[in-house]
């Protein structure tokens, strides 16, 4: 059927096939249409309107008062047609600033009508930083993901900073996949500490608004993004006083120091402890751990670590860049490898008779602790409640100082991977700041 050859005709065909000619829509067109109602001598103007534009959202990572400019479609030929459009999107845009406005400024009982029409309207979405292939630190992508939501006995947290640890590089290298079944996609990330956003069916104790800190598994999505789902088992109170930095810092590297010389080692007071890596991030929470349990403690470090290493409170400080620590210490009831290889093997010969070597790292290798008679046990880092409870604790109570040695963004994760891969980060814990970015 060929077209119309005028909008009267369009119009009578319209009418034929029983559509109604005239639109609602503003515009030219409708303006136009409503007119002729009025004057029926006028021929009516057809219209199909402006295109349906893309939805207003929130900017990534911001309140709701702050958004993304929704842009028409490319207007066709009609002047007209793109007024039309540009009217549309200016109402559009005020009654969603109206709403924002009203949601950021007023109070809690006045927001809770407004969530469910926020939440309708936008669609938030996170950052985090992901790795989709195996690889080297360039493979640590920013990317957008949407908001997680809290299942039974769940919380939906608001990540402010999590500590970068060695077992997330290696992780991201493929070289911990006979230990961990991890595949790509994966969001690294150990830790984190922020405040509680959302709470599952099921969970008592938690509110909207609590600061808290969380632990996560290697095998879970983990904690390199600004939202984070985590069963309240892994979820503990932020200790009082400290930041969010400062509780990033502890948690991971805390729960390893505690699992190490307590649960496995069972430091007692008076027994004398040998510290490998005493400037580090682990083994600085286990000095003083020992300190604390009325331990002798012995740290090796590097010479420029010293003063570092001396106030966390060892006893005896053996600078392992001028001195082999075997030829400097004996008869240790304990000893914490947190180097492995071949630091591992020269650590059998300081032990007294009956002594223990607990090992976190080690290379492949054999064991003489039967012909020694000593001991050799690895450190199984399995959180539970129980220790991020004692752990946060012994935080609160001033017993162990968060050591934290550099402060990045969340889009320098890749740096951050760099830094400790090539060994230069040897004092404390590198962390980052997941609601800050470079650029």
């Amino acid at each position: 059927m060929p077209p119309p050859a005028s909008c009267a005709a369009a119009a009578e065909s319209v009418r034929s096939a029983g559509l109604p000619v005239t639109s609602r829509r503003r515009g030219p067109a409708g303006a136009a249409n409503r007119r002729r109602a009025r004057r029926p001598d006028r021929p009516a103007r057809l219209s199909s309107g402006p295109p349906r534009s893309a939805p207003v959202r929130l900017q990534p990572g911001a309140g709701p008062a702050r958004l993304y400019r929704s842009r028409c479609a490319p207007p066709p030929e009609s002047p007209g047609y793109r007024l039309s459009c540009v009217a549309s999107w200016r109402r559009r845009r005020r009654r969603n600033i109206d709403l924002a406005s009203a949601f950021s400024q007023g109070s809690r009982a006045a927001r809770r009508p407004l969530e469910k029409a926020l939440r309708k309207r936008w669609r938030r979405l996170l950052k985090a930083i992901r790795f989709d292939r195996f690889g080297g630190p360039e493979e640590l992508k920013l990317v957008d993901l949407p908001d997680p939501q809290p299942g039974p006995g769940e919380l939906l947290i608001e990540v402010h900073a999590v500590s970068v640890v060695p077992g997330d590089w290696k992780l991201r290298k493929g070289e911990l996949t006979a230990i961990f079944p991890v595949r790509p996609p994966k969001v690294p990330g150990r830790d984190g500490a922020g405040i509680v956003r959302a709470v599952g069916a099921g969970v008592d104790g938690y509110a909207v608004g609590d600061r808290v800190c969380f632990t996560c598994q290697h095998v879970d999505q983990g904690s390199y993004a600004q939202l984070a789902v985590r069963p309240v088992d892994d979820v503990v109170p932020m200790p009082e006083g400290f930041g969010f930095v400062e509780a990033a810092a502890v948690m991971h590297a805390g729960v390893c120091a505690w699992i190490a010389v307590v649960e496995t080692a069972g430091v007692k007071a008076g027994d004398r402890v040998l510290v490998h890596a005493a400037a580090g991030a682990i083994g600085g929470m286990a000095v003083q751990l020992c300190k604390h349990l009325g331990a002798e403690v012995t740290g090796t470090c590097s010479e420029r670590n010293r003063g570092h290493v001396a106030a966390l409170g060892c006893d005896r400080i053996v600078p392992y860049d001028k001195v082999a620590f075997e030829t400097a210490v004996s008869g240790q009831d304990v000893v914490i490898d947190l180097v492995g290889g071949a630091v591992h093997t020269r650590s059998y010969g300081v032990l007294r008779p009956g002594g223990m070597l607990v090992w976190l790292i080690a290379a492949p290798f054999e064991d003489r602790s039967a012909g020694l008679d000593i001991e050799v046990r690895q450190a199984m880092i399995l959180d539970n409640l129980e220790i991020l409870a004692s752990v946060v604790g012994l935080a609160e109570a001033g017993h162990l100082r968060p050591l934290v040695s550099r402060v990045l963004p969340l889009d320098r994760a890749a740096e951050a991977h760099r830094i400790l891969e090539a060994g230069e980060n040897t004092r404390g814990r590198l962390v980052l700041e997941t609601q800050r970015f470079a650029a």
